[in-house]
């Protein structure tokens, strides 16, 4: 099949040197460091200071769902968008209107008085950002490494975003002990400094600069639905990590639970919501060093089992250590599927469709977090926030068994080269 190339399936075991010698390589990962930093901070500040202010779960809710209209209806568009232009400006200029929106938070906070809606409208504008940055930040990556190196690319990349996930919000929990504006103008700050690093990029030998197309914008979007919707082990993957992450997905509860159940402050919050991104760090090298290369498809269901269960726990503790163990267990849990689902999505994809599938991809990304927040924000506020967090816990590791039934393609995968044969057997 076009696009995919068996030697780009190597093991991603080892950091192969030649990486960080590959134009612009270096400059991407700071640039992922940075969007991590702003992704994570960003939202937990502004959940925890719309709970300071409501003490609704409700709230927290309709703000998850704030941030998923926009990239949702936005999503698959800017897809398309990454597939015909520069994708380095399309990142720096979606960076840009980030960093508008997290402005306006430092406004908001110095001009006090804040009601909800300048809090929903403000998260839809940075909805609407990453809108943009998600699927063009994925989709820049294979023009700025050679083929070969592709899934160390991959690897080292989700490294780094990791790491962001674990500074990310323990930084942002000291800062908001200062107050939201604090918060809210280190991230402004952040956010400047990604939309100048990302105009910076160079991608080499055209890849990524983005091609002209005489076909209509919805045929376009089109082909790239398509692309995964024939694609069994594709279309299982994601919609894998979509429902087990809707049902699982504590994300946006956490204020509540560090307030309510846990009785602990802003410093303490930070570190619950970074205790997944620690679990998933000590999981990649530990797999990296240790895992075997097969039964790839059985690991990512028993991942999102694992990853159920360790909702349960969260969801049943009273304990701030307990918690913070049962949510590095289920970051842990989750990094069994996440490399490998990225790496087939990548290496699976022409480049010239590569914006159009990261897009359907991160369409199931943004449904499964944002459209979880709202799940557990309205659960929440309806049955109490230990239930909400329990069925969600329960829900997703009922995913992890029936994936296994309607994806017979993700429980037989072994080896990628599986999927190298598959697809010849497919198109003949």
């Amino acid at each position: 099949m076009a696009g995919f190339d068996p030697a780009g399936a190597q093991s991603v075991n080892a950091l192969n040197p030649s990486l960080l010698k590959s134009p612009g390589f270096v400059n991407y990962l700071v640039c992922r460091l940075l969007l991590g930093l702003l992704l994570r901070s960003l939202i937990l500040a502004v959940g925890y200071h719309l709970y300071e202010l409501t003490r609704d779960p409700f709230a927290l809710g309709y703000l998850g769902l704030a941030t998923f209209l926009p990239m949702v209806g936005l999503g698959l568009f800017a897809g398309d968008l990454a597939d015909r232009v520069n994708r380095a400006l399309l990142l720096s200029a979606s960076s840009a209107l980030a960093t508008i929106a997290a402005f306006g938070f430092v406004v908001m906070a110095l001009a006090g008085g804040a009601t909800v809606w300048v809090f929903y409208a403000l998260t839809a504008l940075f909805g609407t950002a990453l809108a943009f940055l998600r699927p063009t930040a994925i989709a820049i990556l294979p023009g700025l490494v050679p083929r070969p190196l592709l899934s160390n690319g991959i690897a080292l990349t989700s490294s780094v975003a990791q790491i962001a996930t674990m500074v990310g919000p323990a930084a942002t929990g000291v800062l908001l002990v200062g107050g939201p504006l604090t918060a809210y103008a280190t991230v402004t700050a952040i956010a400047a400094m990604l939309t100048v690093l990302s105009f910076m990029l160079r991608p080499y030998g055209g890849i990524g600069e983005g091609k002209k197309s005489d076909q209509p914008i919805i045929a376009r979007i089109s082909d790239g639905i398509r692309f995964v919707r024939t694609r069994p082990l594709i279309l299982g993957a994601m919609s894998l990590d979509l429902f087990a992450t809707f049902f699982g997905g504590v994300i946006a509860l956490l204020p509540v639970v560090a307030h309510d159940v846990l009785m602990v402050g802003p410093a303490s919050l930070g570190l619950l919501r970074s205790a997944p991104a620690v679990g998933s760090f000590v999981a990649a090298i530990l797999l990296a060093r240790f895992a075997s290369e097969r039964y790839a498809g059985p690991k990512m269901l028993t991942g999102a089992v694992l990853f159920g269960a360790a909702i349960v726990v969260f969801g049943l503790s009273t304990n701030f250590l307990l918690s913070l163990a049962a949510l590095c267990f289920s970051g842990a849990a989750d990094t069994m599927s996440s490399i490998l689902r990225n790496s087939v999505i990548q290496m699976s994809t022409p480049d010239d469709m590569r914006g159009r599938v990261n897009s359907v991809s991160f369409v199931f990304i943004a449904g499964s977090n944002e459209l979880g927040d709202v799940r557990g924000g309205i659960t929440a506020g309806l049955l109490g926030v230990v239930p909400a967090i329990v069925i969600g816990g329960i829900g997703a590791m009922a995913v992890g068994g029936l994936w296994s039934l309607l994806f017979p393609s993700i429980r037989r995968l072994d080896r990628f080269s599986d999927i190298a044969e598959a697809e010849r057997a497919r198109t003949g």
